[in-house]
């Protein structure tokens, strides 16, 4: 696996233990790219750890409808339902699917967080 700094590389191995001590009992793997993806429950999740200056951010996104038909209802929802957020919000990925995503700062992230 490559890494684009030694801060996205160390945030990295902090998040693999963490998934091994935390996620042992799901199925979960680690992706081609800085990252891990894991099945809890229903959900697929996305756990990506990206460089970020001299730090990094860790991502977790879950692919909440696929096909849906993207009204100015359904959007207007989504925004107004991230405006009520204390923590992610929702977004559309490229092919119109709706996403619920959250980003935190690596180097200051512990276990819990």
């Amino acid at each position: 696996m490559e890494f684009q700094t030694p801060a996205q590389a160390e945030c990295y191995q902090k998040v693999d233990g963490w998934m091994k001590e935390l996620f042992s009992d799901y199925p979960w793997e680690k992706l081609d790219e800085p990252g891990f993806s894991i099945f809890l429950g229903s959900a697929w999740v996305e756990v990506r750890i990206y460089p970020w200056g001299e730090d990094s951010i860790i991502n977790t996104r879950s692919t909440v409808v696929i096909g849906a038909e993207l009204k100015s209802d359904l959007l207007e929802f989504l925004l107004r339902a991230n405006s009520d957020m204390q923590f992610g919000g929702f977004s559309l990925d490229a092919n119109g699917n709706i996403l619920f995503q959250h980003s935190i700062v690596g180097f200051t992230c512990d276990q819990r967080e």
